[in-house]
C-alpha cells in the first residue's frame, strides 16, 4: 500500500500501529480509542526540515509554531490529544507525537513579543533570520508536544507545499480505526 495525504485516515493509522508496537504509550493509547465512544482524536501530518526534526526527537523543541499570512491549517483546527504525525521534508513518516496544549493568535505587535518571551526556548529556534522571514504572518499556532516516539520511516508521498496536513475523516464513526 503506498500512503498519501489522500489515504483515508484508516489506512495511515493501520501503517503507523505496526510501526508504535514497541512503544508502551502509543500501544495503550490507540488502544483506548477503540474502547472511547464520542470523539476520536484528528491526525495530522506535519512537515518538518533540519535541524528542527532532531529536535523534537532530542527533546530540545517541546513547542512546535505555525505562522501563516492565510488563516489555513492547524490555525484553530488542532486540539489537545490530537495525534502528529512527523515527515521529513521531502521524505518520510518518521515519528508520532501528542498535542498536549495550544494557542493561537491572531498576530499583532505584542503577540511577537509574547511568544518569543513565552516559547523562545521551547521552540529552539536556532535561524537568527527566523522571526524576521515570518513578521508577515497574520495567524500563529503553537503546540506543545508530548510522548514524542521515532519509528522505522513509511513513505508517504505528498507533493504539495502544505507544512501541516490534517488527514480526512470518513463518514463512520472514527474508533474502528484505531482497532487491530
Amino acid at each position: 500500500m503506498k500512503l498519501s495525504v489522500n489515504s483515508s485516515v484508516a489506512e495511515t493509522v493501520a501503517a503507523i500501529r505496526t510501526r508504535i508496537n514497541g512503544n508502551a504509550f502509543w500501544k495503550a493509547r490507540f488502544e483506548s480509542l477503540v474502547s472511547k465512544s464520542g470523539s476520536t482524536p484528528r491526525v495530522h501530518v506535519a512537515v518538518f526540515v533540519e535541524p528542527y526534526l532532531q529536535y523534537i526527537f532530542n527533546g530540545t523543541k517541546t513547542v512546535e509554531s505555525r505562522f501563516s499570512v492565510n488563516r489555513c491549517a492547524p490555525f484553530e483546527q488542532a486540539a489537545e490529544g490530537d495525534i502528529v504525525l512527523l515527515k521529513q521534508s521531502g521524505g518520510q513518516l518518521i515519528g508520532i507525537c501528542q498535542i498536549s496544549h495550544k494557542w493561537y493568535y491572531n498576530m499583532d505587535p505584542s503577540k511577537w513579543k509574547t511568544i518569543r518571551d513565552r516559547f523562545g526556548g521551547p521552540l529552539a529556534i536556532t535561524d537568527a533570520s527566523f522571526w524576521q522571514r515570518k513578521r508577515d504572518a497574520c495567524y500563529a499556532s503553537l503546540f506543545k508536544i508530548s510522548h514524542v516516539y521515532r519509528f522505522e520511516p513509511l513513505p508517504f508521498e505528498k507533493r504539495d507545499r502544505r507544512g501541516w496536513v490534517i488527514l480526512k475523516e470518513t463518514n463512520r464513526r472514527q474508533s474502528y480505526l484505531f482497532s487491530s
